[in-house]
């Protein structure tokens, strides 16, 4: 196991423990149950944190609850767009200092009065019933969706890439970027504080493990080496012909050879933690080139 450097959380529990000698005893235990508590919900925080960075969603019903307001807000914006011409859309927005509106490259800042033309608005055009791709972040601050525009032929016209945060009990548009038709839009997977942030998590956080998983591996090994051979040259001596066996040489022989097995238990444990290390590092490696591939061919169909 990593050796942890002294932190403020040890200095503060080693406080503890020795004002047990000169406090009364219900303060002591007062002290020592908050410490107590305090680096538990720390060890919580930091679990919740691991499993968000690693793509565990958030539970499906709380998926789920972000749907209808999500849908609300999204036909909200389509339907105060559709007509064509500037639009008032703030009231579809969580409008913040961020809250933004892209198309072609141009960000317009959502406020109060901002008024925007949609180029999907076409006579005509229709927007799908439901995103073709939703996520909910994993620490369930926001909310990432894509929807389709199709012409009145069933021809794309485009998507759009919407950020959505929450303004009370509703899910509100925070960011919208349109995409047209004939260029690449990412495809949306499962993130936790940010879209994009799991994959490079997996990646340096399982090659970091299988680096100390390979080198605390060899460390057991070598240990394990020594400890066998520690207990083979005295066997050797038991059984030479020359009688250069020493006493208790048998009861010494008999500690080597446990202390060898030990030792050599503790190196296959080793063995499986970098093997078990090196399947989850390869399969990390495996998803990102997945993802490049399809990006790639993504790009390809557009000509990109």
């Amino acid at each position: 196991m990593t050796k942890m450097p002294y932190s403020r959380t040890a200095a503060s529990a080693a406080l503890a423990l020795s004002l047990c000698s000169i406090a009364p005893p219900s303060y002591a235990q007062a002290w020592i149950g908050e410490m107590v508590g305090n680096m538990m919900a720390q060890q919580q925080q930091w679990a919740a944190e691991q499993a968000c960075m690693t793509g565990t969603a958030m539970p499906e019903a709380e998926v789920i609850e972000a749907m209808p307001t999500t849908t609300a807000s999204m036909r909200g914006y389509w339907d105060a767009v559709k007509a064509g011409g500037a639009s008032a859309v703030s009231a579809h927005f969580h409008v913040s200092k961020k809250s933004a509106w892209t198309s072609g490259g141009i960000k317009t800042a959502i406020t109060s009065g901002t008024k925007i033309t949609d180029p999907f608005a076409l006579p005509g055009a229709i927007l799908a019933e439901a995103p073709a791709r939703f996520f909910r972040s994993g620490d369930g601050s926001s909310v990432r969706s894509q929807w389709l525009v199709h012409g009145s032929d069933g021809v794309l016209i485009g998507s759009y890439d919407t950020e959505l945060r929450r303004s009370g009990s509703v899910w509100r548009l925070y960011d919208m970027t349109l995409v047209p038709a004939h260029h690449y839009v990412e495809p949306l997977v499962q993130y936790c504080h940010k879209v994009g942030d799991v994959m490079p998590f997996r990646l340096s956080t399982t090659e970091a493990s299988l680096n100390y998983a390979s080198k605390h591996a060899a460390k057991m090994t070598a240990k394990a080496q020594k400890a066998e051979g520690e207990a083979e040259k005295i066997l050797g001596r038991m059984m030479n012909s020359s009688g250069a066996a020493k006493p208790g040489d048998k009861i010494k022989l008999a500690e080597m050879t446990d202390r060898a097995k030990a030792a050599r238990g503790k190196a296959d444990l080793a063995k499986r933690a970098e093997e078990e290390s090196a399947r989850a590092y390869a399969k990390a490696k495996a998803d990102a080139q997945a993802m490049e591939d399809a990006r790639a061919a993504a790009k390809a169909k557009l000509g990109l």
